[in-house]
């Protein structure tokens, strides 16, 4: 006889007790893991979003775009400013004025997120009052990011989305922010003018005890 065994029941638990803890040590720790690459990316989509908007050439160096929605603005209208007037008192009066049209009817910022992405048409022209010169015709000729990705925490928390505020709104909801509709259609049935940021929402509180909605 060659005196094998075979293994014994006691080995089969033991054996299987191990490999049960073993999983229960890593996979705690491969979801955090997990966890912590979402975050990044989070973090990530805000700030390529919010450098579209605004212009962060930091954030967006390794990118195609790093002039955001505003700064692409405002050059345009210096740039017709420059041109319609002729001495320095009156171009800084006129882009004053322009400026301060902008602000507050939320033509500085875009329309809505879809004019971040080009699924609002390119090209979109509008005028800006700028005192005494009359106005300045501005034209959306590009777009700022290529696309507005999905919420990273999609499939972990039900309620994950994006939401975005918008810089003027004339309805009479409670809140000025408005869940992720990125169509301009919607936008004007909310009656909502120039995306001024966007937020995250539904995604809980992150690993470093902060919260993401205030991210």
């Amino acid at each position: 006889m060659s005196g094998r065994r075979g293994v014994t029941l006691v080995e089969i638990m033991v054996a299987s007790t191990i490999v049960v803890l073993i999983a229960a040590v890593t996979f705690p720790v491969y979801q955090i893991i997990q966890q912590r690459e979402k975050e990044n990316r989070l973090r990530q989509i805000l700030d390529n979003v919010r450098g579209a908007i605004y212009g962060c050439p930091v954030a967006m160096a390794n990118r195609t775009f790093n002039q955001g929605y505003r700064v692409h603005v405002l050059n345009k209208l210096a740039n017709e400013v420059n041109n319609a007037t002729e001495t320095q008192e009156t171009r800084d009066a006129a882009l004053a004025s322009g400026i301060s049209y902008l602000i507050d009817h939320g033509l500085d910022l875009p329309f809505s997120p879809a004019s971040l992405t080009g699924r609002a048409p390119v090209g979109v022209t509008f005028d800006v009052a700028t005192g005494t010169t009359g106005t300045a015709t501005i034209t959306i000729d590009r777009v700022f990011i290529r696309t507005i990705p999905p919420h990273p925490f999609v499939g972990w928390y039900p309620n994950a989305h994006w939401e975005f505020v918008p810089a003027v709104y004339a309805n009479a909801l409670n809140s000025s922010v408005f869940t992720a509709a990125t169509d301009s259609a919607t936008w004007e049935s909310l009656q909502a003018t120039g995306v001024k940021n966007i937020v995250s929402r539904g995604a809980g509180m992150a690993i470093d005890g902060t919260n993401t909605d205030d991210w």
